[in-house]
């Protein structure tokens, strides 16, 4: 066997699979979605939560602390 064949098998293969998927829809809060609508969820979700947060006093300018740790973990992913 030469070296490399398996290297280009494993290659030609994981592309064929990349042409042919097909993503499925997901099962959330008893409903079906698309991975899409799923996405655009959380996308709300999050903007949500930001605009939430941007309107608490916790917030404001002049507590710099919790803001940049929420920054942190959501903006930031």
């Amino acid at each position: 066997m030469q070296p490399g064949r398996d290297t280009k098998d494993i290659l030609r293969g994981f592309k064929m699979a990349c042409l042919s998927y097909a993503p499925s829809n997901v099962n959330y809060r008893e409903h079906n979605m698309t991975r899409v609508a799923l996405i655009g969820v959380r996308r709300g979700l999050i903007d949500n939560a930001i605009e939430t947060i941007q309107n608490c006093a916790l917030f404001n300018k002049e507590n710099h602390y919790p803001r940049r740790y929420f920054d942190d973990l959501i903006l930031d992913q």
